[in-house]
């Protein structure tokens, strides 16, 4: 616990070039305060806990994870506050939304006319986040330790590219940062200025969606930084296994992955039918319905959150289907949000395998197949089990969120506060313009609740509260 909390300390460092290479000083005690604060906490848990000895158990590893995620927005809210001048649940919901990737703001609208230094440190906050905080600390041990799988388990990622977990992690940073000097060099040619083509290929990569103007990507209204940007989100959202893939040359293993070919079929699916959906707002102008209709739904499935056009006079057949797609999210073992793919993917293979069992003679054997790799009826029957609950609980969780944010926004309509909910459970950041500074802390609260379980996803959260409350209560 103590060493995520240092490291993290030290990636905040960085954060003070900003305001020193564009003369922002004051904002630098607030840098420097958040800084110090990981590294003292973090260093007095490590000297509480003492030596790392034996291995990390499982529940030892979901607590690292899930008190990662609550420490450090609370501490790393100070620049928000100060230097943001935001209340302090004001500056925590930022804060949260960033480490968890979401891009819902408090900011709204004003981005453009914050400090250069705050702009960086919300595209900071998400890209550390993106690959995870745990993932980092992991990725730059001093040596293989026996619990490093566990805590790469507990953030919610399970596939490995190469059979070392601290090679795996090591790689996944690689391919991220060529990814976003890429996106920044594609930005910049196509005409977004550098500052701008900095944040946004940070928090497009991370599948975050903060955005350094007001008008989010809409605000260049220029189609061909669009295109880059859908490119970039649609990256971000497919698990780092296959961009290994990619980037050897493999197109067919690339494009052969399962999780990949179910994005692309839903962005093309779904862009379809939200292309037809908005046909009347847009006065019959196909070509306009295919621009914004394919930007946001890319933008939803991917679980980035940039926008390009006010979603609330979209019709409620359009709503709902952008908030399906934030519910079903992107590739498992990549940055984005959502339930994700693979988990949909294996649920309707289960459910057509116990069709095919059902319907057929029992004499009859029938192989459960994922990826080629043939599943044992156990094993089958296991993940099956925990994807359920998963998504159950998922639901749930998006249920209790929404009648809590109607209750304390009266006279919204359903489809809008569900939209919002599913925005910030899914870690997308879309909003609809109920997410506002002006939202009462009880609605604060709850949404940084739905975007912390989002972002660990409920099992390891619910392990975690069990395991303390047992401890010490």
């Amino acid at each position: 616990m103590g060493l995520v909390l240092i490291i993290v300390g030290f990636a905040n460092i960085f954060s003070v070039i900003v305001p020193i290479i564009f003369h922002e000083y004051p904002a630098i005690p607030y840098l420097v305060l958040s800084t110090v604060l990981l590294l003292i906490i973090g260093f007095l848990f490590r000297v509480i806990a003492g030596r790392e000895s034996g291995e990390t158990n499982l529940r030892h590893a979901v607590i690292i994870a899930g008190l990662s995620w609550i420490i450090i927005p609370i501490i790393t809210a100070i620049p928000f506050k100060f230097i943001g001048n935001l209340d302090y649940l004001s500056a925590f919901f930022e804060s949260m939304s960033g480490w968890t990737t979401t891009g819902l703001t408090m900011f709204g609208g004003h981005e453009g006319e914050l400090m250069l230094t705050i702009q960086f440190y919300r595209s900071f906050t998400q890209w550390i986040g993106g690959v995870g905080v745990v993932l980092l600390t992991v990725s730059i041990l001093p040596r293989p330790g026996t619990g490093s799988y566990l805590l790469f388990v507990s953030e919610a990622r399970s596939e490995r590219i190469w059979p070392s977990v601290i090679s795996t992690i090591r790689s996944m940073w690689g391919i991220y940062f060529f990814y976003t000097i890429l996106g920044i060099i594609l930005l910049m040619i196509f005409g977004m200025p550098i500052w701008d083509a900095v944040n946004h290929s940070m928090c497009a990569i991370s599948t975050g969606g903060f955005a350094t103007i007001g008008g989010s990507i809409g605000g260049y209204n220029n189609i061909f930084i669009e295109i880059i940007v859908i490119l970039l989100m649609i990256f971000g959202s497919i698990a780092f296994i296959a961009h290994r893939q990619l980037l050897r040359g493999k197109l067919q293993a690339f494009f052969g992955d399962m999780q990949v070919k179910a994005l692309l079929l839903l962005i093309i699916v779904g862009g379809m039918l939200l292309v037809l959906f908005n046909l009347d707002y847009y006065h019959g102008d196909i070509l306009t319905s295919l621009r914004y209709s394919f930007f946001q739904y890319a933008s939803s499935q991917t679980t980035t959150g940039f926008q390009t056009t006010d979603l609330l006079q979209w019709s409620i057949n359009s709503k709902l289907l952008v908030a399906f797609a934030m519910i079903v999210g992107g590739a498992a073992g990549a940055t984005c949000g959502g339930i994700k793919l693979y988990r949909f993917i294996f649920l309707g293979k289960s459910i057509g395998w116990r069709i095919k069992r059902t319907i057929t003679t029992p004499r009859r054997i029938f192989v459960f197949n994922i990826e080629g790799k043939d599943l044992s009826l156990e094993d089958q029957l296991d993940i099956t089990n925990e994807v359920t609950i998963i998504i159950f609980l998922w639901m749930i969780s998006l249920i209790i969120g929404v009648f809590i944010l109607g209750f304390t926004i009266p006279g919204q309509p359903l489809e809008n506060i569900f939209f919002e909910i599913c925005s910030a459970q899914g870690n997308i950041g879309m909003s609809l313009g109920i997410t506002s500074i002006s939202m009462s802390p009880i609605a604060k609260i709850m949404m940084i609740i739905n975007m912390y379980i989002g972002r660990l996803e409920i099992i390891p959260v619910i392990m975690m509260f069990s395991t303390i409350f047992r401890k010490y209560v």
